[in-house]
């Protein structure tokens, strides 16, 4: 029974970690840089709208078009320097096509830019300064520790039942 009520714990725990934890080991994983733009364009695409009736509860999705803004940079890390095209991984993908071209026109072909790229994969760029978690986030994490050290002495002292029932049998 305590292996249930540890694997539970430790179950539990994992997936808090996972769903609030993903989005900031993402953004923590990005090193700063400098990016050279080579060229930019605009990238049409599409934009799922999910929404929900409050009075209902329904919830709808509707496919309209987006227009992404793809950077093409010579990146230059402290290792290397590569070229990368993309969009800006922290941009989120406009429906307006005058946000897009306006998001662009920050940026000039043949300046040098702050970036901030991902470190397992240098072509996912950025060139707004990635979230950082605060205090507040940090201490939404203790209860998910808080439920993983639970899940650990259940299993502990789930072992040590085990091991003196054997000893008395």
């Amino acid at each position: 029974m305590m292996f249930v009520v540890a694997g539970l714990f430790l179950l539990v725990s994992g997936a808090l970690a996972l769903a609030t934890g993903g989005q900031h080991l993402y953004a923590a994983n990005f090193q700063q840089g400098r990016c050279t733009i080579l060229a930019t364009r605009i990238q049409p695409t599409t934009v799922t709208i999910t929404s929900t009736d409050p009075a209902t509860d329904e919830t709808t999705s509707e496919t309209v078009p987006g227009y992404e803004p793809i950077f093409k940079t010579t990146l230059q890390t402290q290792q290397d320097k590569i070229t990368t095209e993309g969009p800006d991984v922290f941009l989120y993908t406009p429906t307006d096509a005058t946000y897009a071209q306006e998001r662009i026109k920050r940026y000039s072909v043949g300046e040098l830019y702050t970036c901030w790229y991902f470190t397992f994969d240098p072509r996912q760029i950025t060139f707004m300064r990635p979230p950082q978690p605060n205090v507040g986030e940090f201490f939404f994490f203790v209860p998910i520790v808080i439920t993983a050290l639970c899940g650990m002495v259940c299993l502990l002292v789930g072992q040590s039942m085990k091991k003196k029932l054997r000893v008395l049998l």
